[in-house]
């Protein structure tokens, strides 16, 4: 608030204000007498100082304010391997989410599992704390700090941490059950709808628990048939899956079956749940296929019962007892003993027993045909021979001889594995003994060096992304902003604009980064629920924004990560192995999973759908961006140079696809071509990006001449090779054009072909209310909507005059810098705003589609743009001259 005692009040404009340490204004609002300021990033914890210099008639005082919120933490403990914490916030501040990374405890401890509720914090440990005072810090973050916390652990025996769950009633539309500790002295856990699986895939709409009763309501009515419901084990807490059944009209309710196992788990007790009404039906099951009995009660079934065996499979069902009902589904479920020694046998050494020995060291993501574990099989009688066959498994694996290997890419979690190793005697093979082994396969997350100077894992991607100063560069174009306002974008993502054919729905969420021993950690998750809700509502463009990696994921990435998580969450993390700030080329380990029954398995995209990934990067001395590539290296050293990938000149940030998680970062390509002959030419780093790439020939005469006219068929290669995909038969045959595709490509023919190419690759990008061209008339009528279509997704542009010249021939320059144009846009279709060029070579300012007019102050210069809205350069425009360089010289 500006208080003046006359009451004239001052007007203030964007560059009068200083705040200080570090803000940065992107705008400034003006009411009378009330001043709003938008920053560019948000500030974080700490005091700052405003200060609005003086003018002709006015000094202005200092004003000095704090940009953090205090929340107030209390810690507790439940047990030697968890605590909660609470938080207590200002009112009428809603609470941040906090990160796992952001909490640090000493003495020292390591976390394996994390769930904020509300203003509750669940924290799991991976061993038994010792006896003795903690200390929880959680680092500060923008707009809030916390005061430490403290707990006590006693000395105690570790609680059980089974929690048997079992279902109190069911309906289409909604299910309660109840969870039992078998410890009755530990700790309820909280659970949250994200903990909840239910297979075949159905969406929860909504949870609430009360105590030991848990309440799930579905998104919309559930069809007849069988479903499980699953709560996701932690460290902490382990929990049994129960089975129940919608019936079909007229049919009886499937039963429920309840196992519980002894302490050694050689006996276990059945018990079964009829849900339907008195009179209408009564329990029947069955074990090992034998004959069907009667329910009287709860059961307990060992070794011995009803034949010799570690396994017994229950059946049960609700047998009708007339009119008008039918007999309810049958439900299964499979029992797993294990081997008393006290029976049959004077010792535990004489018994043939199954042991499965894990290999120890698994770390990130595991490749296909890694053995995991070995198979013994000790005290093999003489005359049996035995036969190993995976009974059960979490996890992607399979049985080789006498080892478990990975079937598939198997990502960090632990994975429970049952094997069954059948007897068979070598002289009859009707006689067969099964006996089972049981084993915990753990995958742990990559770790990285605590000092960012050390080398990554992968040497080779060290070698192509050396060492470069990214604190001062060059850059020819001379009118790149000197930061990205991802920021100040995230409120224009939450809205709707013109897209093909419908509204694009587009959202953004702000990533918060943690630090841990010297890395930036960032951890994101887009739960089953979110992922339903984002498709149902058609949202073309989904994203994760911070200042140090943005991620974007379109509207058919969406869909196909809905198909391949099997009604998981979606898990995007982060972590810097070389750090951003200091020197150096930023380097990320990127995690791409979905959490599905307590473990992660990773993913990996198909087709020609790819999740945007944005690095923030400024050009070393002498880089030139045209060659500047992202690239990524797996874990066996392979690297990779991403040629959908290109250098934002408007946002100095990179930007590039992934289908998979993998170690990225940012790579300079040298290449040996003499390229002298265009040193000053408008297109030279739009040229260097196709080169670089080898989307067109570098070979023939000529072929590096900026000016000379390219065929259909290169272009149409330069597509392929871009996408990644074949398109010039399948666009070939398409056309309803008749020519030669070794003649040279008008300017509409390439509109055409990119249209085409981005409706076969299904590519989301903006349709924006644009100027039309001048020679709009003159564009063929096979080619007038291709043409507009990318006119307004910012992929073609005109030329001086604001026509588009349909007919002209597309140079090498047109054409490299319309292809770079492309994947910025298939990466970062809002990436199109700002300094621009069309292809004459002419600067303009683009804002959503409009090319500014006038005056425009951009980092602290003046530009002046004419009525066609190309930059004035070397001329006097109200009495200031303007050089060549299109920058306002100061009186």
């Amino acid at each position: 608030n500006l208080l003046e005692p006359s009451g004239r009040i001052p007007s203030i404009s964007i560059g009068d204000i200083t705040i200080t340490p570090g803000g940065t204004i992107a705008h400034v609002n003006q009411e009378n007498n009330k001043v709003t300021i938008e920053l560019v990033d948000p500030l974080t914890g700490g005091n700052y100082e405003l200060t609005i210099r003086d003018m002709a008639d006015y000094t202005f005082e200092e004003v000095s304010f704090q940009a953090a919120n205090l929340v107030n933490v209390t810690a507790k403990s439940n047990s030697s391997r968890q605590i909660v914490l609470t938080l207590e916030g200002e009112p009428n501040v809603p609470l941040p989410r906090i990160q796992q990374g952001n909490i640090s405890i000493s003495p020292s401890v390591k976390i394996v599992d994390f769930q904020q509720i509300d203003n509750k914090i669940m924290i799991d440990f991976a061993e038994d704390l010792e006896a003795g005072d903690y200390e929880v810090k959680i680092g500060d973050m923008q707009y809030f700090t916390f005061s430490p916390a403290t707990f006590h652990v006693t000395e105690e025996k570790p609680v059980s941490t089974k929690v048997n769950v079992t279902i109190r009633s069911f309906s289409p539309e909604r299910f309660v059950f109840h969870l039992e500790l078998e410890n009755p002295s530990a700790p309820l856990p909280l659970l949250t709808k994200d903990d909840i699986v239910l297979t075949p895939l159905g969406q929860i709409w909504d949870m609430k628990q009360e105590n030991d009763q848990i309440t799930i309501i579905f998104s919309s009515p559930l069809k007849a048939g069988s479903y499980t419901m699953s709560v996701k084990d932690t460290q902490t807490y382990t929990y049994n899956d129960v089975i129940f059944q919608i019936p079909e009209d007229g049919q009886l309710i499937a039963p429920s079956i309840l196992v519980k196992y002894n302490e050694m788990g050689t006996e276990a007790t059945v018990t079964i749940q009829n849900f339907n009404n008195e009179g209408q039906g009564i329990v029947k099951y069955g074990i090992n296929g034998g004959e069907e009995q009667e329910y009287e009660g709860a059961f307990v079934v060992d070794e011995n019962t009803p034949v010799k065996g570690l396994k017994k499979d229950i059946s049960a069902y609700v047998a009708s007892l007339g009119n008008p009902y039918k007999d309810s589904m049958k439900v299964s479920v499979s029992i797993h003993l294990t081997k008393d020694s006290l029976n049959g046998s004077d010792t535990e050494t004489e018994l043939f027993h199954v042991l499965i020995h894990p290999v120890t060291g698994l770390k990130g993501e595991v490749p296909t045909g890694t053995k995991v574990a070995n198979i013994e099989g000790r005290n093999i009688p003489e005359d049996r021979n035995v036969i190993y066959q995976l009974e059960k498994s979490k996890g992607n694996f399979e049985i080789s001889s006498d080892t478990i290997v990975t079937k598939g890419m198997v990502g960090p979690g632990r994975y429970k594995v049952i094997v069954a190793a059948h007897l068979e005697r070598k002289d009859s093979l009707d006689e067969e003994t099964v006996v089972y082994g049981e084993g915990m396969i753990v995958v742990d997350s990559l770790e990285y060096p605590s000092n960012p100077e050390e080398k990554p894992p992968s040497s080779n991607i060290q070698d192509s992304i050396s060492s470069s100063n990214t604190t001062s560069g060059s850059n020819e174009y001379t009118h790149s902003t000197s930061g990205s306002n991802e920021y100040a974008q995230a409120a224009d993502f939450n809205q709707s604009s013109g897209g093909p054919g419908n509204n694009t729905r587009t959202e953004a969420v702000i990533l918060t980064p943690s630090v841990a021993n010297g890395q930036t950690v960032m951890s994101a998750a887009i739960t089953s629920g979110k992922l339903e809700d984002l498709i149902s509502r058609k949202v073309s463009w989904y994203n994760f924004i911070s200042p140090q990696i943005s991620f974007g994921f379109p509207l058919s990435v969406l869909e196909q990560l809905r198909d391949v998580s099997k009604g998981g969450d979606i898990i995007l993390r982060a972590v810097s192995i070389v750090n951003p700030a200091g020197k150096g080329r930023p380097v990320w380990h990127i995690t791409l999973a979905y959490a599905l029954d307590g473990k992660e398995t990773p993913i990996l995209l198909t087709g020609s759908q790819n999740i945007s990934v944005k690095l923030p990067y400024v050009l070393g001395t002498g880089e030139e961006e045209g060659r500047v590539f992202a690239i990524r290296t797996d874990l066996a050293g392979t690297t990779q140079w991403i040629e959908k990938s290109t250098y934002l000149r408007n946002k100095n940030s990179v930007v590039f696809g992934i289908q998979r998680g993998g170690i990225y970062g940012i790579g300079y390509k040298e290449f040996s071509q003499n390229i002298n002959n265009m040193r000053e030419h408008w297109a030279r780093q739009d040229i260097l990006f196709a080169l670089s790439r080898e989307l067109f020939d570098q070979t023939g005469e000529g072929s590096l001449n900026p000016d000379r006219e390219l065929t259909r068929e290169e272009f149409m290669k330069a597509l392929e090779s871009l996408f990644g995909v074949q398109l010039y038969e399948e666009l070939k045959g398409q056309s309803s054009w008749l020519f030669d595709w070794n003649d040279k490509m008008t300017r509409e023919e390439m509109a055409v072909f990119i249209d085409n190419s981005m409706k076969v690759t299904n590519s989301t990008y903006l349709q924006r209310e644009v100027e039309a061209f001048k020679d709009l008339v003159s564009i063929s009528k096979e080619a007038a909507q291709g043409v507009i279509s990318m006119q307004k997704a910012g992929i073609i542009s005109g030329k001086d005059g604001n026509i588009f010249d349909p007919k002209g021939k597309v140079t090498l320059a047109q054409g490299a810098s319309t292809l770079r144009r492309l994947a910025e846009v298939c990466m970062d279709p809002y990436g199109v705003n700002g300094w621009r060029r069309n292809d004459s070579g002419t600067y303009f300012y683009d804002i959503n589609g409009k090319s500014i007019r006038g005056w425009l102050f951009d980092q602290q210069k003046w530009y002046y743009f004419k009525e066609d809205g190309s930059m004035a350069v070397d001329t006097n425009i109200d009495g200031f001259s303007i050089g060549q360089d299109g920058v306002r010289k100061e009186k």
